[in-house]
C-alpha cells in the first residue's frame, strides 16, 4: 500500500457483505489479531461498545488475557449511551481487578471515560476508532466494538506503522492524561 515519512498502510480491511474478500481482509480477524500480538500495550478509544455477544466476549477475554499477562492497557469511551451496561460493568470489573500502575511487572487498566457533557462545554463526543498496540501498529478506521461494526455494517479499517503511530499513541495518552486529572479537552 501507500508509503511517506509517517508511515506505511499495511493491511485494509472490511465488514459488510458486498465489501468482504473485495482484496481486504475482514476486520474482525484484522482487530483481533493485533490485540492478541500485544507484547507491552494496547491503546483504544472507542465511540461506542455493544451488548455481551460472541465479539465483545472475545474482547474481553483478549484484554483480560493481557492483563494477567502483565500488559498495560488504556481505554477511553464516551461516558453516555453509546457504551452498552454490560461492556461499562466489564470495563469497570477488569479496572478494579487490574488498577492503574505504572510497576512494569503488574498489568493494569487505565480506564477513561470521555465525558460528553462536561459543564460549560458543548455537546462533545469522542468519535474516534483507534487501537494502538506497542506503539508500533495502530488501526484506525470506522468500526466500533460491536457484533454490527466487526461483521455485519459497511466499515472499514486500516493497519499502519512508522511514525504517524507514535504520534497517534501520543494523541490518546495526552486525552487520556486529560481527562484523569480534569484537564480541558
Amino acid at each position: 500500500m501507500g508509503r511517506s515519512d509517517n508511515g506505511t498502510v499495511e493491511t485494509l480491511s472490511t465488514s459488510g457483505s458486498l465489501w468482504s474478500g473485495y482484496h481486504a481482509q475482514d476486520i474482525r480477524t484484522m482487530f483481533f489479531e493485533l490485540l492478541r500480538s500485544a507484547k507491552t500495550s494496547i491503546r483504544i478509544s472507542a465511540f461506542s461498545m455493544g451488548p455481551t455477544n460472541p465479539d465483545t466476549k472475545e474482547f474481553f477475554q483478549i484484554i483480560e488475557n493481557k492483563l494477567l499477562g502483565h500488559k498495560k492497557i488504556n481505554i477511553i469511551v464516551n461516558d453516555d449511551e453509546n457504551i452498552h451496561d454490560d461492556s461499562r460493568k466489564k470495563l469497570n470489573r477488569l479496572q478494579n481487578r487490574f488498577p492503574e500502575s505504572d510497576d512494569p511487572l503488574v498489568g493494569s487498566l487505565s480506564l477513561r471515560y470521555f465525558n460528553p457533557f462536561r459543564k460549560g462545554k458543548k455537546k462533545m463526543i469522542l468519535h474516534s476508532k483507534i487501537a494502538v498496540v506497542d506503539r508500533k501498529y495502530a488501526l484506525i478506521g470506522s468500526a466500533n466494538i460491536s457484533r454490527n461494526a466487526l461483521l455485519h455494517n459497511y466499515e472499514i479499517m486500516l493497519k499502519i506503522k512508522g511514525k504517524s503511530v507514535s504520534r497517534i499513541d501520543d494523541m490518546l495518552r495526552e486525552l487520556s492524561h486529560a481527562i484523569k486529572h480534569g484537564d480541558a479537552y
